[in-house]
């Protein structure tokens, strides 16, 4: 009964029609996204690694994670760990994570301005962050999950797809209303 419910909801999907410009900013999109998932992951890992092994040094800074003066601390640290190997394993391994970390956070640096430069081309970027509170990087984000807006039939609609509910993974296509 309850899979023949699921299955009773569930929207088709109709691929957006290919367009160059679209693609070239639903890439990076793609990109993007993958980054960002790494990104927190890492932050995660970097987290729960000294929680078990020298949780105090969590206690530090307010906002360890994003304190630079932490991370910096955090690598005097690894360079002067003696003795217990416990300790020092997993704190090479944070400090192996915070070296992929900043590495993810340049590309996503460089992942988002190329989506800005698209959306610059586009014409929209003073349009899109004309938004209170959206960033013309997650404008970017949004056009490259839905594509041209345009095709929608009204603002409802276009508001209506994945790409727009908050916390929810956009897929490739676009849903289409269920006749």
């Amino acid at each position: 009964m309850l899979i023949t419910r699921l299955t009773a909801q569930l929207r088709c999907c109709l691929p957006e029609p290919a367009d160059a410009t679209w693609a070239r900013l639903r890439q990076p999109g793609i990109c993007r996204a993958r980054l960002v998932a790494e990104s927190v992951s890492q932050v995660q890992q970097m987290r729960d690694l000294p929680e078990c092994a020298w949780p105090a040094v969590l206690d530090a800074a307010r906002q360890p994670l994003e304190s630079a003066t932490w991370h910096a601390a955090l690598t005097v640290a690894l360079a002067r760990a003696d003795g217990d190997r416990l300790r020092h394993g997993a704190l090479e391994r944070v400090g192996l994570l915070l070296a992929d970390w900043r590495d993810t956070q340049g590309r996503l640096a460089g992942t988002g301005q190329r989506m800005v430069t698209v959306l610059d081309e586009l014409g929209l970027t003073e349009l899109v962050t004309s938004i209170t509170g959206l960033p013309a990087v997650g404008a970017a984000s949004i056009l490259a999950q839905t594509g041209d807006p345009r095709r929608f039939t009204s603002a409802g609609r276009w508001s209506s797809t994945p790409a727009w509910r908050r916390g929810k993974r956009a897929p490739a296509a676009t849903p289409a209303v269920a006749g």
